[in-house]
């Protein structure tokens, strides 16, 4: 794999930048520009009835070139250190690229083929992006299909999967469409049922997960899991402007030492 092939000097920038692009949130190739400050929410409730409710912001641009930016904190959910991470996705070089803002070193990824322009996101919805043999990357959950990881597939508008007791049931269901942040979206909403007994569970245990994408910027708009295991975590997006955005931003900050890694280069 790549990441057995990458010196070690930036192996450190590829653990930190998985989890930029494992919650990367496009669902397709597109052009169409745009910036968008998103909001991540995790509330837990803990066994004593304490509730628990931490927010984090991030910033993603996409460029009409199909380039796209994410700038987040690196520590999820704190942000008062003020170091964040920067990862560029060119897939007109064919690399990516990622930084820190309290260092001046940046590694760029070079990719043995181009980044891929099919859709194919990713994490619950966006958290099984990985960075793959060939180079290609940011693969994406199609919303209406769901990979059977689980050991069944989701059965359409709300319809129980077929009798497995030894596996979770899945039920996908359309949501219709509405506006967000000015932006149409369409949502769709998938339910998983574990069986008792799945995780030593002595109940069936309900997963609901929710997505709202928008089908002209091909972009998740809001995404929602609620796992009563981890808690209801939120991606949403709060403000979105359309127009170009500034070519600099896609660029290594001047003064910045960049190691280029190329597959099968030691």
């Amino acid at each position: 794999m790549l990441i057995a092939r990458i010196v070690p000097a930036a192996l450190s920038f590829l653990l930190l930048a998985s989890s930029v692009v494992a919650n990367s949130q496009t669902i397709g190739w597109s052009t169409e520009p745009y910036t968008a400050t998103k909001t991540e929410t995790l509330v837990q409730k803990l066994a004593d009835g304490t509730t628990m409710t931490q927010v984090s912001n991030l910033v993603e641009a996409r460029d009409s070139q199909g380039r796209t930016m994410q700038k987040r904190p690196t520590k999820t959910f704190k942000e008062g250190d003020g170091v964040t991470l920067i990862s560029i996705m060119d897939p007109v070089a064919h690399t990516t690229t990622h930084w820190t803002s309290n260092a001046k070193n940046a590694v760029r990824f070079h990719m043995s083929v181009p980044v891929a322009k099919a859709a194919v996101p990713g994490g619950h919805l966006p958290n099984n992006e990985v960075m793959t043999q060939n180079g290609s990357a940011f693969a994406a959950l199609s919303l209406t299909t769901v990979s059977p990881i689980l050991g069944s597939t989701p059965s359409p508008q709300g319809t129980p999967s077929a009798a497995n007791s030894s596996h979770p049931a899945q039920t996908m269901e359309k949501l219709g469409s509405k506006t967000m942040a000015g932006v149409y979206a369409e949502g769709v909403r998938l339910t998983i049922t574990y069986p008792i007994g799945f995780f030593g569970n002595d109940r069936p245990i309900v997963e609901v997960r929710e997505t709202w994408t928008s089908p002209d910027l091909k972009i998740i708009m809001l995404n929602s899991d609620d796992d009563p295991r981890q808690g209801l975590r939120t991606t949403e997006v709060t403000n979105i402007d359309r127009v170009e955005p500034d070519p600099s931003i896609f660029q290594v900050p001047d003064g910045y030492q960049v190691k280029d890694t190329y597959p099968g280069v030691n």
